[in-house]
């Protein structure tokens, strides 16, 4: 029972760190292709296209003095909440068996 446990437990972990992985890899992509063309037009298909858009709400733009301290500090933080679960879940002692 332990074991099913802690095997759904490392699959979702898993999963939380691709989905987290992902927005982070394309948001840096998406940055970086719009430093050099000053303009995002990313086509997939008729129904899904991404253009860049700044949002300069106060709900966005309520920390945007030292936007970069705290994107980078915000990551900083969840991978040491990610990583202290881990912690916490392979500290039960339980081998991960596939």
């Amino acid at each position: 029972m332990l074991k099913k446990y802690f095997n759904k437990i490392l699959l979702n972990f898993f999963i939380v760190i691709f989905i987290f992985a992902f927005d982070r890899i394309s948001k840096l992509y998406v940055l970086n292709l719009a430093e050099t063309d000053q303009f995002v037009n990313i086509y997939i298909n008729q129904f899904l296209n991404f253009h860049l858009i700044w949002n300069t709400g106060i709900g966005f733009g309520l920390f945007s003095s030292g936007a970069n301290f705290y994107y980078n500090f915000i990551t900083f933080l969840i991978v040491l909440i990610i990583f202290g679960h881990l912690r916490i879940v392979i500290g039960c002692g339980l081998t991960v068996t596939w």
